[in-house]
Formats: C-alpha cells, sequence, structure tokens
C-alpha cells in the first residue's frame, strides 16, 4: 500500500515565512496549502481538512486564536493537531492555547525550520 502523503496548512500573513515552510514541508514529503490570513486559512481548513494546521497568531482581518476558536467549533476542526506560530513569548498564550486544544506554541525567534518538521511529524505519528 502506498504511502499517501500528509497536508499540512500554514496560516501566515508573513510571505518569507509562508514560503520558507513550504518549501520544507515539500522537501520533506509533505503536500502544502497556505494561507495569507485568517479568513482564508479558516476556510482552507474547513474545505481541504489538512492533517495539520501551522497557525500564526497575529494576523489581518482574523487572528489565529479566533481562527483556532472557529475551528473547535466545527465536527472535524474539533480534533485536528494545530501547531501556533507567535512572536508573543508569555505564560497566558500557553495558556490559551491549552484551552483550544493546541498544545505547541513555537516563539517564531526560537526555531528553526528543521524544529517545525520535527514537531510536525511528531504530532502526525511519523517521528
Amino acid at each position: 500500500m502506498e504511502n499517501v502523503a500528509k497536508t499540512v496548512l500554514v496560516v501566515d500573513d508573513e510571505k518569507d515565512v509562508r514560503e520558507a515552510l513550504q518549501d520544507k514541508f515539500t522537501s520533506e514529503g509533505f503536500q502544502i496549502i497556505t494561507a495569507d490570513d485568517g479568513d482564508v486559512g479558516l476556510t482552507a481548513a474547513l474545505e481541504k481538512h489538512p492533517d495539520l494546521i501551522i497557525l500564526d497568531v497575529i494576523m489581518p482581518n482574523m487572528s489565529g486564536w479566533d481562527v483556532l476558536e472557529k475551528l473547535r467549533q466545527d465536527a472535524w476542526g474539533a480534533n485536528v493537531p494545530v501547531i501556533m506560530l507567535t512572536v508573543l513569548d508569555d505564560i497566558e498564550s500557553t495558556a490559551k492555547a491549552m484551552k483550544y486544544k493546541s498544545f505547541d506554541v513555537l516563539v517564531k525567534n526560537d526555531w528553526k525550520l528543521s524544529d517545525v518538521v520535527h514537531r510536525v511529524k511528531e504530532r502526525l505519528g511519523q517521528v
């Protein structure tokens, strides 16, 4: 049986971040969907049902927290793994992430692409 590539949705308003994650995950054998704001990301998630979502916190139109809250109200979205990316390094962000069942919060200045890939593989049971 063929191993079907897992799909990751990257939602981030920073083009450089989206492109870097897309390139890295594509080279690792993942299928990637990208969105440049929360509204587009939420729609993509609910329509395409990716295996995992990487979600920026601070974005125009709809914050990552608002996207996550709306996702968790959907039958499918209630359980999809979500990794939050943020420039905020505070206890409130971590508490909020846990409230909405996103147990991974990566502070943008503290990670490398390989760290994100490893975390995604962990969440998808590929490690």
